[in-house]
């Protein structure tokens, strides 16, 4: 059915339509040809009332709907849908759409042909390497720019299966600056039925965006894991050097890079303490401006830790990141006997230099524990914490860990050449015992 002819908006008011009543129903449409006949034409210099515009908005709504009795047309604004989800219940025309597919990888074009868009240069490298990858070809670029792409067969100037497969790309301005495949000449005629591992286009670059998708739902993505996922999806084999660059890539791509992260450091802290009140934070640098000690805790955490057991168990552990470092935890114990994290900090290492200014940030930042009576700290028994506690904290006791205490046992035992300590320790309680 045709729509009917537009008015002239000098002559035609506006008018609102109740949404409800119009979806209530609907009737057997007219005919093409009865349209042109039951509309008239209203053209700029006519002269129609009110009226009748509205006998000819009445008569058109007649012909769309079953009944114009609870339909009311005014000037006036009136909410009939409140909500997205009222409108799905009354409606259906709002209806999710089942083709519409979210995809968890990057999609691989099965075939490439003139005309084929994308938004960014980017966008069509990786479509072209994966389709090189997906149908065992390679190529190399002769010419990228910021305006074109072009690419050639790999084989083009070998003597045994010279290859004239072209591919031209260009910047299209009139399209809005996406990029277009422009032409695509010959067909490749040096397609390998074996697959070449050292594939050229399967870089670690290809991967990274490969498996973006992927490490932004599981960050702890293994190198192993991307070779399994490679070789399933697209049968080809990478090396763990390589699978473990294109990882190291997706994570900067996600993250950012590692100094981009060292630079944005004071203003990561202050969002924090914005989100949470209550947060303490001390950052030391060096005389050239260089990160060296970041010491934060919690604002929820401080509040909650006076309601914990008087109990402070201080430890560190390295971590892997480029810069390394140490982290140097103050982790409590609640009434469930359950770990309470309190307080944190990077250091370079694990020394009596760190230890001893990360009591010092407890002390100084953290009232909560330097006012709490009663209080133990539980430690290894680094030398840098036995200073710092007797100097920063001389009326805490300070006890040592039982865990670190056998270990170091352990340790002192296969220093004497006593292979099973587990055995020298059992045989010596029981000739104990017997005595």
């Amino acid at each position: 059915m045709q729509d009917p002819p537009l008015a002239s908006p000098q002559t035609v008011p506006s008018y609102h339509y109740d949404y409800e009543t119009m979806s209530s129903g609907s009737s057997e449409q007219c005919s093409d040809d009865e349209d042109a006949d039951l509309l008239p034409v209203v053209n700029d210099g006519d002269a129609v009332d009110n009226e009748e515009i509205r006998n000819i908005v009445q008569d058109y709504c007649t012909r769309s709907v079953s009944s114009t009795d609870t339909m009311v047309a005014n000037n006036d604004y009136a909410e009939t849908c409140r909500t997205t989800e009222e409108w799905d219940k009354e409606v259906d025309i709002d209806a999710d759409y089942d083709a519409v597919i979210v995809e968890d990888e990057f999609s691989i074009p099965n075939d490439l042909i003139e005309g084929m868009c994308f938004t960014r240069k980017t966008d069509l490298q990786f479509a072209l390497q994966g389709w090189a990858i997906k149908n065992n070809v390679q190529y190399i670029v002769i010419a990228s720019n910021r305006t074109k792409f072009t690419i050639v067969c790999a084989k083009h100037d070998c003597p045994v299966y010279h290859c004239l497969w072209r591919l031209h790309s260009a910047q299209s301005k009139r399209l809005g600056g996406v990029w277009k495949i422009s032409s695509i000449k010959n067909q490749h005629r040096c397609v390998s039925p074996i697959l070449d591992s050292g594939h050229r286009q399967c870089n670690s670059q290809f991967i990274s965006f490969y498996i973006l998708p992927t490490i932004r739902k599981q960050m702890d993505l293994k190198p192993r894991e991307i070779i399994g996922r490679m070789e399933s999806k697209l049968n080809i084999k990478v090396s763990y050097m390589k699978a473990w660059d294109a990882r190291r890539k997706a994570i900067k791509v996600v993250f950012g890079s590692w100094e981009e992260s060292y630079r944005t450091l004071n203003l990561f802290m202050d969002a924090v303490a914005s989100v949470m009140p209550g947060t303490v934070y001390r950052i030391q640098s060096t005389q050239t401006n260089r990160f060296q000690r970041l010491f934060w805790a919690f604002g929820p955490s401080i509040t909650g830790w006076k309601y914990c057991r008087p109990v402070l168990s201080l430890d560190g552990t390295f971590l892997l990141g480029k810069y390394r470092g140490t982290l140097l935890t103050a982790i409590g114990m609640d009434a469930n006997n359950g770990l309470y994290p309190l307080a944190f900090a990077v250091v370079e290492s694990e020394c009596n230099e760190s230890w001893i200014w990360f009591l010092r940030q407890v002390n100084e930042l953290l009232p909560v524990v330097t006012n709490r009576p009663n209080l133990c700290i539980i430690s290894d028994m680094h030398t840098g914490l036995v200073r710092g506690c007797r100097e920063i904290f001389p009326n805490v006791a300070h006890r040592h860990c039982l865990r670190h205490l056998r270990e170091n046992f352990k340790k002192a035992i296969r220093q004497m050449g006593i292979g099973d300590v587990d055995f020298f320790v059992s045989k010596n309680v029981r000739s104990r015992k017997y005595r």
